[in-house]
């Protein structure tokens, strides 16, 4: 991580690791430098996300035990035959791509939970991924 080796804050848009050695790498890179870095979860300063974590936090849902979240993609696939369409380049398909948005964004909203369990299945039409929250 060159930016944080330079003594910057640094924040990695999508795809951040695809695998374990790639994020300890990196936050050692964070680690070492004494600086913070951010991955991009952007999903979290949206207006409707903003909104519906002050309405969960206010305990108005009562304690949430599970919780579920998706995506379509409504355009299509964007650059096809560029990294979204490469098994090389792109490093995990839609989960890597999309899914961590959502799954981070759903772990955000109910407080941060440690996981009891995390499975998850890549077939070819798309990516499910299966968590149990304390």
């Amino acid at each position: 991580m060159p930016p944080l080796r330079q003594g910057n804050t640094s924040s990695v848009r999508s795809r951040d690791a695809v695998n374990v050695e790639e994020a300890e790498k990196m936050a050692e890179a964070a680690k070492n430098s004494g600086k913070v870095l951010m991955t991009m979860r952007n999903n979290r300063f949206r207006h409707a996300s903003q909104f519906l974590k002050q309405y969960i936090d206010s305990g108005r849902m009562g304690d949430i035990y599970t919780g579920r979240c998706g995506w379509i993609r409504r355009r299509g696939i964007p650059g096809k035959g560029g990294r979204f369409t490469n098994k090389s380049l792109s490093g995990g398909g839609p989960l890597i791509d999309l899914g961590v948005h959502f799954i981070d964004l759903a772990v955000w909203l109910i407080g941060n939970p440690k996981p009891v369990s995390v499975t998850g299945a890549t077939y070819c039409a798309a990516n499910f991924v299966f968590l149990t929250l304390r």
